[in-house]
């Protein structure tokens, strides 16, 4: 589930590959505006664009390229992938994607194309550019991996790795850890560990806002949704 804070409308996605976008007015009882359906069912992940004229799903092997906001038409497919791709990620020049699935391989597309994979030891679930040719890849062992992206796509060099020591368990594609990890970005090789955030809950689900000072959580064993804000807190 997706939040377009700026168009005031919600995206979700369903195990049978159905899209639906929904307005939030009024926000206590939204109502479907669109609906489409991918080429494949179950759709494990979805992002867009700045300008919000761009979705991207992912699916059983797949990447979809949605464009024209009017009727949301399938512009292009990307069938390189040989597993369940769990995550999307778009730079902020929003010229490279990174993808990543169940084969432990790291797909970065550029425009149209594939301009390189990557292959893991350990299969992982959360890629995340943190500027235009840096991204970050989470293992399911607990460890972050930090890679550059050279020469136009054609290198990838593997920078540093970090191990989040305190994580209890491994993670889940879907469901959360018991401990959330809050990472400070010092420069593009520099990420500090701020915070782990605890539950008793192995199934925890959470959403950070876009200026990232406030965070809400939902875990199996308060079944409550949580507000955290960010305090003492100083920009560098």
């Amino acid at each position: 589930m997706t939040i377009l804070q700026k168009q005031n409308q919600l995206i979700s996605t369903s195990q049978e590959g159905q899209i639906h976008i929904w307005t939030m007015t009024p926000i206590a009882k939204p109502i479907i505006i669109k609906k489409f359906d991918a080429p494949s069912s179950y759709v494990s992940c979805l992002i867009y664009n700045e300008s919000l004229d761009l979705i991207i799903t992912g699916s059983n092997n797949n990447i979809h390229f949605w464009k024209n906001p009017m009727r949301w038409l399938l512009v292009q497919s990307i069938n390189e992938h040989e597993g369940a791709i769990w995550a999307l990620s778009i730079n902020q020049n929003e010229n490279k994607l990174i993808s990543c699935d169940w084969d432990r391989m790291i797909i970065i597309t550029g425009r149209k194309i594939v301009l390189q994979k990557v292959f893991v030891e350990f299969y992982g679930y959360r890629p995340c550019f943190i500027d235009d040719d840096y991204f970050m890849y989470q293992l399911n062992k607990g460890t972050i991996i930090l890679f550059q992206i050279l020469d136009n796509g054609n290198e990838i060099q593997n920078v540093k790795e970090i191990e989040l020591t305190q994580r209890q368990k491994e993670c889940n594609a879907f469901f959360r850890c018991d401990t959330i990890i809050i990472l400070k970005l010092r420069g593009q090789e520099q990420i500090q560990i701020v915070q782990f955030i605890y539950f008793d809950s192995f199934n925890v689900f959470e959403k950070m806002n876009d200026d990232s000072k406030l965070l809400a959580t939902w875990d199996e064993s308060s079944k409550k949704i949580q507000i955290r804000k960010l305090v003492n807190y100083q920009q560098e």
